[in-house]
């Protein structure tokens, strides 16, 4: 396959650092991520060690692990001695990565009606009501200031449920990159700026947490179950067009 080459590079990786710390690989792995989601990395590029080191202020390593683990979860080919190569999203394995998303993210709501306190709440309506503001101001804002607050906000309501679950093997399978690739495709190439769809969002979001609120653990559960494999169905349909 040919693409555009972002660097000439050079041959293999170069070793010799310590292992990084696994903060900075995540990282770094999510901003690389970012922009092959964004279009900024279209399929076929050639990623280059040595540019993506320079262009994201590390060294070789961490961007090294991190294009490991990217080949993990299909968004890169790793050639020797040539480097990474952007692949095509797999509509399959997204729709895979939303079936278990759904039950895991339905669990996690289920066990925030029932374990909440009140400051987590508190700071849920909250996260809801930022949401809803900023899907209102979609057409005053700039386009960069508004889909950062929307995804915040988005991103916020599901932290605290989470948080709120207080089960440290579910806040780990969601780590899984699978499933934080499905939620970052979602939102960079479907959710961003149609209105009917986030519009339905905040509905969805407002049934999730008023369940919470309620403690009604399975009325939250098969809320966000639906939300979520309704977001998987709307981005599989539209890869696969």
């Amino acid at each position: 396959m040919n693409g555009p080459d972002i660097n000439s590079g050079t041959g293999p990786w170069a070793g010799g650092e310590e292992d990084p710390p696994q903060g900075l690989v995540d990282e770094t792995a999510h901003r690389i991520q970012q922009r092959i989601i964004q279009g900024e990395l279209p399929v076929g590029t050639w990623l280059r060690q040595n540019r993506l080191a320079s262009d994201l202020g590390v060294s070789r390593t961490p961007v090294r692990e991190a294009l490991r683990k990217l080949q993990a979860v299909g968004l890169v080919e790793v050639v020797p001695r040539r480097g990474a190569l952007v692949r095509p999203l797999d509509a399959r394995k997204l729709s895979d990565a939303f079936i278990v998303r759904a039950e895991l993210e339905g669990l996690a709501a289920e066990l925030a009606a029932e374990l909440a306190d009140d400051d987590q709440l508190e700071r849920l309506q909250k996260a809801v009501a930022m949401f809803d503001e900023s899907v209102e101001e979609l057409d005053v804002r700039p386009v960069q200031s508004w889909e950062e607050a929307t995804w915040r906000a988005n991103s916020l309501i599901h932290e605290i449920i989470l948080e709120a679950a207080d089960n440290f093997c579910l806040t780990r399978s969601l780590e899984d990159p699978h499933l934080l690739v499905s939620s970052n495709v979602a939102w960079t190439t479907v959710l961003t700026r149609r209105t009917h769809i986030l519009r339905r969002n905040m509905n969805e979001h407002h049934e999730i947490v008023d369940a919470i609120q309620q403690h009604d653990g399975a009325k939250a559960r098969a809320a966000m179950r639906r939300h979520v494999l309704r977001t998987g169905e709307i981005v599989t349909k539209a890869l696969r067009a």
